[in-house]
């Protein structure tokens, strides 16, 4: 078996920018949005990031009454055409903060803004018009988004006496027709912890009642934002504070009802709220930069109960910051952030996100019976579910939680399923401050599930591991914490170098052996104290692959695109410190023989998930001709292009088109056939443009020239060429 790697370089006189394919780095479906009804659009807005070269270069001169000027011509054209009204960065409030300004620059998010224009005028028609200035490297809709409650008749009061007997969620004793004993164990886990004030759990939603008598001693102080008005007033709203309510309402104060994570009463007890404000009324807004304030200002979980219009969409900006959110948050309690969504009410199948994403925590909902909430959305891609209520009953079969005006009420959806998870998640956290990683807690909650199939038979496999289990979770937090005696490893670094992928770290101070496991999915399970592991033993869905006391470690590729590791120091005791985490994502591999065509017609935007353009110049990149036939070849509509022969900048940049990998397998030879067209620059200038093709055969470590011209000798309408690729048999 070989694997090749083919680029295509043009030499230009001018810089040449980089666009990498973020979609396909994260394992997310390619979006076509021409297939997209606008209706799920949110009109008069899209959303870019501009390629760095170009940040300083579009810069806004004019704000008139009609329209935005810039110091950019073709934007000005568009400026005009569809009247933009503002440009705004979609980080703006958290780019304020200097301190952290290296990192957020790192993540790019100085490069991302909001164009508002005229709502009369096609998302898609801008969209195009944008990508011909080749000034972007992301332009993408702004997709409407929705909370995840199920729109049910609240009944909201203030009552005089505690009502923690109404909790069926926590302790069922058959209240609204439930089951006994189908709850999730809280009370048995209050045994072991309730809450500590260093956890902090954002709420993306509507502003929480930060007043409210059964929460106001849980509100994480002046670490609040309001996203709608950009400041830190929070607005008060119903979801936002039903939802908290189950995370962290005050416990036994006297008064209404407990929280998961509510502590025992007292002033330096339970987890601390956070109300980060994406909703007020019908406005939305902070989506992504909500995960980067919360990560910023100390926040270990990051609970959502909201999720975009229609299904298999999402925003790259947001993914951006959910990621940092998982790599940057947890504060001082947790290695990583951990997010949790809603897995949303359409009572299907159909996959929405963000709860969809590899690296979130999503949760379907159940009954007071264990069953499948009727409005619950399920699939492969939920991990586990917990109590969402009914509405069989509107009172005694939905979840009582907090609501705004110091009162409570009854509803039921994923909206509440999803704060059970994030309140055993702060309990979990609570218990292991110090001394674990978000891939723990992860771990902890889905592997001490009960066991729901049988209750379920027609949705087995589709609710995730099973039903949260607080008791279990905690007994196992416990466990791990008790036995936590031996320190981590350090700076664990992952390599993908085609043929093998190869790990190094840090031994800690001890000097101690480590273990490691390797999963293609982020569920590796956590190590038992006292138990020996062996190679290839199951942990959870990885295995372990290394037991040894080396600082590195070589393991051949596979064609897994996701690559998750997890390490454990472990003494001669075989006691074991708590894993961290690392990961990294390969490029995609094509396997086959015969013929394989890449004529770039589908989806219409580049790059496409297998070919990317890689280059540092950070300038205009290869276009994709999704609309524009005219300077193609071989009569295909689609093709890349570069239409920069007029350009008279610098000269010696290089752009690169590099291929997806190819697994070949049992022959000697490789033919290459590709058509090119060429408009020769007739300038003074002693040099011209050239073309090149070069092959890898040890996945981009070095390279060999197969074809190459310059000048005249490309210049043509169209021409085909065909290459051999010889002395390639495969061992």
């Amino acid at each position: 078996m070989k694997k090749f790697l083919l680029i295509i370089l043009l030499f230009f006189v001018q810089y040449i920018h980089s666009q990498t394919n973020e979609a396909s780095l994260r394992n997310l479906p390619q979006i076509n949005i021409f297939k997209v009804n606008e209706n799920a659009f949110e009109q008069g807005k899209i959303s870019v990031k501009i390629r760095r070269s170009q940040l300083s270069k579009i810069k806004i001169e004019q704000v008139l009454s009609s329209n935005i000027y810039f110091n950019n011509a073709a934007l000005n054209e568009l400026s005009a055409e569809y009247h933009f009204a503002k440009y705004t960065s979609i980080f703006s409030n958290v780019l304020k903060n200097t301190e952290l300004q290296v990192k957020h620059q790192q993540w790019n998010m100085d490069l991302w803004f909001t164009i508002e224009f005229a709502a009369t005028k096609s998302v898609k028609q801008l969209y195009i018009e944008l990508q011909k200035t080749d000034l972007f490297e992301t332009i993408e809709p702004v997709y409407k988004k929705h909370l995840l409650d199920e729109n049910a008749s609240s009944v909201s009061f203030v009552p005089n006496d505690p009502r923690f007997n109404e909790l069926w969620n926590f302790s069922n004793i058959g209240q609204g027709g439930g089951k006994v004993g189908k709850d999730i164990k809280l009370i048995d886990a209050w045994d072991i912890e309730t809450g500590k004030p260093n956890v902090l759990v954002a709420v993306h939603d509507m502003g929480i009642q930060l007043n409210h008598p059964d929460l106001a001693q849980n509100i994480a102080v002046g670490k609040s934002f309001n996203f709608i008005d950009n400041n830190n007033i929070i607005v008060e709203g119903y979801h936002g504070t039903l939802t908290s309510g189950i995370i962290g309402a005050v416990n036994n104060n006297g008064i209404g009802v407990s929280g998961i994570a509510g502590g025992d009463g007292s002033i330096n007890s339970g987890i601390r709220l956070m109300s980060i404000q994406i909703f007020k009324g019908h406005q939305g807004a902070g989506f992504a930069e909500g995960f980067i304030y919360a990560a910023d200002n100390g926040a270990a979980i990051s609970s959502n109960s909201w999720a975009y219009d229609i299904e298999d969409v999402y925003e790259l900006s947001t993914m951006d910051a959910i990621d940092y959110f998982i790599e940057n948050g947890g504060g001082t309690v947790l290695q990583g952030g951990l997010v949790i969504f809603a897995a949303g009410n359409n009572s299907s199948d159909i996959r929405f996100y963000p709860s969809a994403y590899d690296r979130v925590i999503c949760v379907a909902a159940t009954n007071n019976r264990d069953e499948k909430a009727n409005y619950s959305t399920y699939g492969s891609w939920v991990d586990l579910s917990a109590p969402g209520g009914d509405y069989s009953n509107p009172i005694a079969s939905q979840v009582l939680s907090t609501t705004v005006g110091g009162g409570y009420a009854g509803d039921h959806g994923t909206s509440l399923s999803c704060p059970h998870v994030s309140g055993v998640a702060a309990l979990i956290a609570s218990k292991l401050a110090g001394k674990a990683s978000a891939s723990d807690v992860r771990d902890i909650l889905l592997s001490t599930t009960d066991d729901i199939d049988s209750l379920n038979p027609n949705f087995i496999g589709l609710l995730g591991t099973g039903r949260l289990n607080a008791f279990k979770a905690l007994q196992k937090a416990q466990a791990i914490a008790n036995g936590l005696t031996v320190d981590a490893a350090n700076s664990l670094k992952v390599i993908y170098n085609c043929d093998n992928i190869t790990l190094s770290w840090q031994k800690n101070i001890a000097n101690n052996d480590v273990v490691i496991a390797y999963s293609n999915t982020n569920k590796i399970g956590s190590l038992v104290n006292g138990m020996i592991y062996n190679i290839n033993d199951k942990i959870g869905e990885g295995k372990i692959i290394y037991r040894g006391n080396a600082a590195n470690f070589m393991l051949p590729s596979n064609n897994e695109q996701l690559h998750f590791f997890k390490i454990w120091s472990v003494n001669a005791n075989n006691q074991y410190s708590f894993g961290k985490t690392a990961e990294i994502v390969a490029p995609i591999t094509i396997q086959g023989s015969g013929t394989i065509a890449q004529n770039f017609n589908f989806p219409p935007y580049f790059p496409t998930q297998e070919w990317r353009t890689v280059n540092a110049d950070n300038d205009i990149s290869w276009t994709h001709t999704a609309t524009d036939t005219s300077n193609t070849g071989a009569g295909d509509m689609y093709s890349m292009c570069m239409y920069n022969y007029q350009n008279n900048a610098l000269l010696g940049a290089v752009d690169i088109l590099t291929s997806p990998l190819f697994d070949v397998h049992n022959t000697d030879s490789l033919k290459l056939n590709f058509w090119y067209a060429y408009k020769y620059r007739n300038t003074m200038l002693p040099i011209a443009d050239s073309l090149e093709v070069l092959v890898s055969k040890d996945c981009g470590v070095t390279y060999t020239s197969l074809w190459k011209k310059a000048g005249s000798k490309i210049a043509s309408d169209s021409k085909s060429e065909s290459l051999e690729i010889s002395r390639c048999r495969s061992s």
